[in-house]
């Protein structure tokens, strides 16, 4: 199969607008479907198969955060992309959570800042750009006319491509542009280039380290390399507001665990690694190689700074494309805890 069937099968074919429509109507209605009591007898946690993600799995895994919360109950449920962890948080379905900072900010600013509330970082780093072999890529003019897959229409990734594009002077397929920007998920990302049928993935580890080890893939850029001293958020720790109200120390003792766990991952404590590891080859139902771990690791940059800067200047990125509405993002602090 080509692009050309691959596109007119893709999740692309859902126009931006009925995306962010969507999104609103989720956004809008946090409050009312958060309403039902909370019950603090019980913390479910969101979160990605991602290694950005390593916090959450790691405290998952080891049963650290279960024994960290006593008698309350610990339940977790993975998602393929933060737009989809953020719509169970505001649906009420999730307590706390782990998600890029666009899709965070949707939240945010379509509720007028009542629906989600920051914790702390998680992650800076970890993702980028990856080409076919025999691409050469010598910059962002080498993506027109080529086909680009991401994890989801306006998740992390997904508004890195575009604002990159749009940086550059080009634009997606759908804006008539010369770039075909497919949203798919993550192992959908990696089988369509592993079959040959797209040309470059913008994806977060391991994903990314996966397309260069088994689908013959070449970095052409790490996005560390396009922020300021290398760093940005890439994964935050957020909370629903009535929970945080509600059950304080169920998420003051999350917070303390996660904490812990950025500590032991940033000074690449080898349990918490194998921790991650085991977490992941449990998701995709086999053990990744190790290269791929390795490649992994090593772009990403473990911290519980949210580093507001990144998360302000993604917020922009995503107001540009068109993926948030306009409003000032200078009280972003206040939606801290």
């Amino acid at each position: 199969m080509g692009n050309r069937a691959l596109i007119q099968r893709s999740p692309a074919s859902v126009t931006r607008r009925s995306a962010l429509a969507s999104l609103a109507a989720v956004a809008a209605s946090s409050l009312a479907r958060c309403a039902r009591p909370v019950d603090p007898r019980v913390l479910r946690v969101g979160h990605l198969f991602n290694i950005t993600h390593g916090p959450a799995l790691c405290a998952l895994e080891s049963g650290r955060l279960a024994r960290a919360l006593g008698a309350v109950s610990v339940e977790s449920r993975a998602f393929s992309a933060g737009p989809a962890v953020i719509e169970a948080l505001l649906g009420g379905a999730i307590d706390v959570a782990y998600a890029g900072a666009p899709p965070v900010l949707a939240a945010w600013l379509r509720s007028r800042g009542t629906a989600v509330r920051l914790l702390a970082g998680a992650c800076s780093g970890g993702a980028g750009l990856v080409v076919r072999a025999g691409l050469d890529f010598v910059g962002p003019t080498s993506l027109s006319g080529r086909t680009v897959v991401t994890p989801q229409l306006g998740n992390t990734q997904d508004v890195a491509l575009r604002s990159y594009l749009r940086r550059h002077g080009l634009s997606p397929a759908e804006s008539g542009g010369s770039v075909r920007v497919l949203p798919l998920s993550n192992a959908e990302c990696f089988n369509q280039f592993r079959l040959g049928r797209v040309d470059a993935a913008w994806v977060a580890e391991p994903t990314l380290s996966r397309i260069i080890a088994e689908a013959r893939g070449v970095l052409a850029i790490d996005e560390r390399e396009l922020w300021p001293s290398r760093r940005f958020a890439t994964a935050l720790f957020v909370a629903r507001p009535d929970y945080l109200t509600r059950a304080r120390d169920n998420v003051s003792r999350a917070l303390s665990v996660h904490r812990d766990e950025v500590r032991r991952l940033a000074r690449a404590d080898a349990e918490s690694r194998a921790l991650v590891g085991r977490a992941l080859a449990r998701a995709l139902g086999r053990p990744l190689p190790e290269r791929v771990l390795e490649g992994g690791f090593s772009r990403c940059d473990f911290t519980d700074d949210p580093l507001l800067d990144s998360v302000r200047s993604q917020g922009r990125a995503s107001q540009q494309l068109g993926f948030l509405p306009e409003g000032s993002l200078d009280a972003l602090a206040s939606f801290e805890r």
